[in-house]
């Protein structure tokens, strides 16, 4: 199992893409591959949508409702962050996966926003508050104006859109190594 040390050493330096799974990210190509590390959200699985979506899956963020292993195989990534925000277990056929780290949640986030943080939200946190990551680029966010592609859902009640729109936003003016890649 990987420690903080080990997520803040792979982030280093690094130039990153952050790709959601908006529906509007398949519109157009996008450059995720030349990215150094392309880090990826739940089950967003880039076979099939690679014009749009790139190839590669080198940091994969999920929730505790994708963390099945058909979605880790095949996605293959090198690095596993299993985002647990109410306080869950890892799967036993997981616990001994030395690719995984898992994130307990992000209880200011939640206290914010009054609902649970996203995976897409917790994934930008844990990148912009625990690493010395070079640049971050967001594809696919659009804080559910469309559906999540591969789900077909417009969004959860349990998180608060214009809420997590806001907190990436004020993140991006304070912050120049931050990009968004809008496409809606």
């Amino acid at each position: 199992m990987l420690l903080i040390p080990d997520i803040q050493n792979y982030f280093k330096g690094k130039d990153i893409a952050l790709v959601g799974n908006a529906e509007s990210v398949l519109v157009k190509s996008h450059p995720i591959d030349e990215h150094d590390i392309v880090c990826r959200i739940n089950a967003g699985s880039p076979i099939g949508k690679e014009v749009a979506l790139g190839t590669r899956t080198d940091v994969l963020f999920t929730g505790n409702w994708c963390l099945k292993p058909d979605v880790i195989n095949e996605m293959a990534p090198e690095v596993v962050i299993a985002y647990y925000s109410r306080g869950e277990a890892l799967p036993p056929w997981l616990e001994a996966d030395p690719r995984v780290y898992q994130w307990q949640g992000v209880p200011d986030l939640k206290e914010r926003l009054g609902k649970n943080p996203s995976t897409g939200l917790a994934a930008f946190y844990i990148i912009t508050r625990l690493t010395e990551f070079k640049f971050l680029t967001l594809y696919g966010f659009d804080w559910w104006k469309t559906k999540t592609w591969h789900t077909g859902i417009k969004w959860f009640d349990s998180h608060y859109p214009e809420g997590e729109r806001n907190f990436v936003l004020e993140n991006i003016k304070k912050e120049d190594r931050i990009t968004i890649n809008w496409d809606v």
